[in-house]
């Protein structure tokens, strides 16, 4: 990500999209490498518990991603984001 590596969302701060790497198949693989780590969580730690983490990550990760980091870019970088976006799925490959 180089110089776009960023946490969170700050108005005014200079923007970029990475379109290389493992983002050229998702939009946000550093979570999609959570999640998968935490499924391994479950495998191995099978129960209610696990799972419930699972899922609270997944909604946690959805909201910040949903509602705060992809409205940012769609503002900033319009229609471009856009249309990356629309090729490639949040989390998984489509």
């Amino acid at each position: 990500m180089g110089q776009w590596w960023r946490i969170g969302v700050r108005e005014g701060e200079a923007v970029g999209l990475v379109t290389a790497g493992p983002f050229r198949w998702v939009r946000n693989p550093i979570f999609t490498g959570m999640l998968i780590l935490l499924s391994g969580f479950v495998v191995l730690e099978p129960g209610v518990l696990t799972a419930l983490g699972w899922c609270a990550t997944l909604f946690a990760l959805w909201l910040q991603v949903a509602r705060v980091e992809e409205p940012h870019l769609r503002q900033v970088l319009g229609d471009w984001y856009a249309h990356w976006a629309s090729e490639r799925g949040r989390f998984l490959p489509w």
